[in-house]
């Protein structure tokens, strides 16, 4: 068993180079290590120095996945997806994706103001471009494992996102990336005579970029995309390791899939999905 800090010279990532300093989230990733080298390709150790945020997503994934219970498979190579498991006898694949704020005029703000300021608009369009740009690229990587039979037409896939470093938000209705993959836009309230007669969300089927282009956000209902059996999400650093780890997840259900997954595979977090206008919410730790 290595150790995966264990010969670290010149690392590039601004993340890693904070953590180092940090003896207490060593020993926690060193831990996390223990349970993913098996799993992990061989590129893992050397590429996380320059890619530290979206390597370490994919092993805190991949031991909250283990924590549950699950069965992973290893990797024969550096092809193919992140992660695969075998529930059952199915297996279901996992590509892992943490996009951050962007560039451009569609970046993501950081955040402002100070301390004792209570309000800021929520830059919702941005935050859901980022969502849909990690979606895009996981789909397409998904044709390619296709085209080169690396996976099969008939298997589960799961783009699993890390939204940490998109825009720090706790969310208690309905969380943006559940609203971006199932066309549901801002909450409207009707108010008649004083008296609350209406309170929905829009349908919401596209967003629009700073240039005026429009971005599909009807995923689950678009057959395009009915191979993505659904979206795992979290906006929990990584490094923070006094979480419970994987109890944050949230998942996406596409109830179109061609390869759904099975009821409750995941039970840690919360499951969202949508049957015609209706969404339905599912927790798993209470």
């Amino acid at each position: 068993m290595t150790k995966l800090f264990e010969g670290i010279e010149n690392p590039q990532d601004p993340d890693l180079i904070y953590l180092l300093h940090s003896l207490e989230i060593i020993s926690f990733i060193e831990s996390l290590w223990q349970k993913f080298e098996p799993y992990a390709d061989k590129n893992y150790r050397s590429d996380m120095q320059s890619h530290f945020h979206s390597r370490l997503w994919e092993m805190y994934l991949a031991c909250s996945l283990i924590k549950q219970d699950m069965i992973l498979i290893p990797k024969l190579n550096n092809e193919g997806p992140d992660l695969r498991l075998n529930i059952n006898g199915l297996t279901v694949s996992i590509e892992a994706i943490a996009p951050e704020n962007g560039v451009g005029s569609n970046a993501v703000p950081p955040v402002q103001g100070s301390d004792d300021q209570k309000f800021t608009q929520l830059p919702t369009n941005q935050i859901e471009l980022r969502y849909c740009s990690a979606i895009n690229e996981k789909f397409e990587k998904y044709k390619n494992y296709i085209d080169k039979q690396i996976i099969s037409n008939d298997e589960p896939y799961v783009i699993a996102i890390n939204g940490s470093k998109v825009y720090p938000i706790v969310e208690n209705e309905i969380p943006l990336i559940v609203r971006t993959v199932l066309a549901i836009g801002d909450r409207v309230i009707t108010i008649v005579n004083k008296q609350i007669v209406d309170d929905r969300y829009k349908s919401q089927t596209t967003i629009y970029k700073f240039n005026g282009n429009s971005v599909n956000t009807d995923y689950f209902n678009d057959p395009e995309y009915f191979a993505i059996s659904g979206i795992l999400f979290s906006n929990t650093n990584s490094l923070d390791h006094q979480t419970t780890i994987g109890t944050e997840f949230i998942f996406v259900r596409n109830k179109l899939a061609k390869n759904p997954l099975p009821n409750n595979w995941l039970n840690h977090g919360y499951e969202f999905w949508k049957v015609n206008d209706t969404l339905y919410k599912k927790s798993f730790d209470q």
